[in-house]
């Protein structure tokens, strides 16, 4: 997207596709025009005797649309501080929580006094069956934060390559704009410069605007990454267990035992992952 304004399109927004999008360590480290590719070197050089000082509309619009892009990206990054995506994993990962210990509570509490009998499997295996189909619940709504979370990251990664985009146009603008300043051109010289050192702020939000894009991403990966574990791997494997110790047989003091650590071993287990999520 071109800058508003009298401009010529040496730096338009269709040469920086033709380059691709830098990232964000190689835009930290651009500090001249030597740190640029040769092709974007060469765009800049052509495009520093187009820049009219003698122009004060020019001087003003000057990167206009990406310094109005990055402003758009802040309010959509304010809407997203908004938006405690991960509030609702947590709610149902603390739901599948409290549903195994309340199974474990279950069946230390129809155990009773009679360790030493038989255990009745009828009655354990019927509070099986109830938890396995609340433990379903909480499944069906991991598969729809899971769907949810990769959305979001979708939406997360189209906004950053969108703010690296245009951090790489300020910082060509900026680079063409110092080198212009340098050629002493003294016809409103004071007016660019102050307007170079504006792109620098816009350049400093973009870049922290970027950082917080990749670091949600991350949580958002770890987040999904979590959510696959608990539903391929944690859940199958507490539902075989259990099961198979419940129609084992044998004495109430040891299956109750060995229920009781696998239901602590899949509670501690999504505890620690709420932990690792919420940093």
């Amino acid at each position: 997207m071109a800058p508003v304004g009298a401009k010529p399109t040496g730096l338009s927004c269709a040469y920086l596709h033709t380059e691709g999008v830098l990232s964000l360590q190689e835009l930290l480290r651009i500090n001249s025009i030597t740190d640029f590719s040769e092709e974007d070197q060469t765009k800049i050089n052509d495009y520093i005797p187009k820049i009219n000082l003698g122009n004060k509309q020019f001087i003003m619009t000057y990167a206009a649309d990406e310094q109005k892009n990055i402003s758009g990206y802040s309010d959509m990054m304010l809407e997203l501080s908004k938006d405690n995506y991960l509030l609702s994993l947590f709610e149902t990962m603390n739901t599948l929580i409290s549903t195994v210990n309340k199974f474990n509570d279950e069946i230390e509490t129809r155990t009773g006094l009679l360790s030493f009998l038989k255990i009745d499997t009828s009655k354990f295996l019927k509070q099986y069956k109830y938890t396995e189909a609340l433990v379903a619940d909480c499944e069906n709504k991991l598969k729809e934060e899971l769907r949810n979370l990769m959305k979001k990251n979708a939406y997360f990664k189209r906004l950053y390559n969108n703010v690296l985009e245009n951090y790489k146009k300020l910082a060509m603008y900026i680079v063409a704009g110092e080198m212009k300043i340098q050629t002493g051109e003294p016809e409103n010289i004071d007016l660019f410069r102050d307007k170079v050192m504006n792109l620098r702020v816009s350049s400093n939000i973009a870049n922290q605007m970027a950082t917080q894009l990749m670091l949600s991403q991350r949580s958002v990966d770890a987040a999904i990454e979590k959510i696959k574990s608990i539903s391929n791997h944690t859940i199958p494997l507490w539902k075989n267990q259990v099961s198979s110790l419940l129609q084992s047989g044998g004495q109430k003091q040891d299956i109750i035992k060995n229920i009781n650590r696998v239901n602590n071993d899949v509670t501690s287990g999504i505890e620690n992952d709420i932990k690792a999520l919420r940093g």
